[in-house]
């Protein structure tokens, strides 16, 4: 390393903070962005190179923000940082309609979204995308109302890989449940409680669970279905088929039950605010396939499919009896429905949960 580098490096050092004010003679940013020939000096500073790894795919910074390791990594608040590699071109906002569309969504959530424009709710996701953006090419109508930020083409060569030697690999499907950096502290936290024997996936698991839990306290419902499917999708790949299957059963559920978010309605609202709404249930065919396909393979039978999914309703506080919403699956998971597509298989559900 240079003498000139080691020099910068201490100067950022004292000041606590590589992009301080100091941003344009140590890294040589202009206003049209930071110069290529610094890039390897970016190297040398792990933290912003994996914080902007959490930004390869178009993210909320809100949702990064909620990590408390960015605080503790960087001694400022996090909105702060990003703000700075916003202006120094790090950092853009990507003129991305389907990422504005697909944010925080699954398939189930934009099926719905078809259904409430009018649009036939068929095909994967890609075709309900392709439908909604029809009617709203820019993503700003139906899609995340708010900021989302992408690495620039400059930073993208920058990011620090997300796996790695010393980067633990979070699955595709957790990547909008969990961020990288999210997962750094709650690994390194639950390894000075527990010790050093603690695994990626029981970090991970812990993290899901702790994550369900706060979206239910703040009535955050549908966001809690969310974070159980990718409760399901992660004890799937250990081999905790019944237990990934019970996660299925309380994703299928908050859908049947019309699972809202509290957290987005205006605060003298949330009193009245239900956390359902049972007029509008819906039950994705691909998430029958997923409970049909764990059951063969568990080679359980209809009954102990029925005993496992009340088990489940029990502990869950909904408004339609669990007997009715038992009755919607089983005729699912028979192939009742699957001739049933768009207004009129909802129609059904609903007349079958009355």
């Amino acid at each position: 390393m240079g003498a000139r580098l080691k020099a910068t490096l201490r100067r950022f050092m004292r000041v606590g903070s590589p992009l301080g004010l100091d941003i344009q003679v140590g890294f040589g940013v202009s206003g049209a962005g930071i110069a290529s020939r610094d890039a390897r000096r970016v190297n040398h500073l792990p933290p912003y190179r994996k914080l902007l790894a959490e930004f390869v795919l178009p993210t909320s910074p809100d949702a990064v923000a909620r990590s408390p390791h960015w605080q503790r990594m960087f001694g400022e608040p996090i909105k702060a940082v990003l703000q700075k590699l916003k202006r120094h071109g790090l950092l853009v906002e990507p003129n991305n309609p389907r990422a504005r569309i697909c944010h925080d969504r699954d398939e189930s959530d934009l099926r719905m979204l078809c259904l409430e424009n009018g649009l036939q709710p068929t095909g994967g996701a890609a075709d309900l995308i392709d439908r909604l953006l029809t009617i709203d090419p820019s993503g700003w109508l139906l899609g995340y109302p708010r900021e989302l930020l992408q690495c620039s083409e400059f930073a993208d060569h920058l990011a620090a890989p997300r796996v790695g030697m010393n980067t633990p690999s979070l699955d595709l499907d957790l990547a909008d449940l969990i961020t990288q950096g999210d997962f750094d502290a709650q690994r390194d936290l639950l390894q000075d409680r527990i010790g050093s024997g603690l695994s990626e996936d029981d970090a991970t698991w812990r993290m899901l669970k702790g994550r369900a839990q706060q979206a239910a306290h703040a009535g955050n419902l549908a966001l809690c279905r969310i974070v159980h499917l990718g409760m399901a999708h992660h004890l799937i790949r250990q081999n905790k088929k019944i237990q990934a299957f019970q996660a299925l059963c309380i994703v299928c559920i908050f859908d049947l039950c019309g699972a809202r978010n509290r957290g987005d309605v205006p605060p003298q609202m949330r009193a009245a605010y239900l956390h359902f709404d049972v007029d509008r249930p819906s039950l994705a065919l691909s998430l029958v396939r997923r409970m049909g396909d764990l059951s063969g393979e568990m080679m359980l039978t209809m009954n102990e499919v029925r005993e496992i999914f009340i088990s489940v309703a029990i502990c869950v506080k909904v408004p339609i009896s669990r007997l009715r919403l038992w009755k919607v699956l089983q005729l699912a998971l028979e192939g009742a429905l699957d001739c049933e597509e768009g207004t009129c298989r909802s129609q059904i559900i609903r007349d079958l949960l009355e």
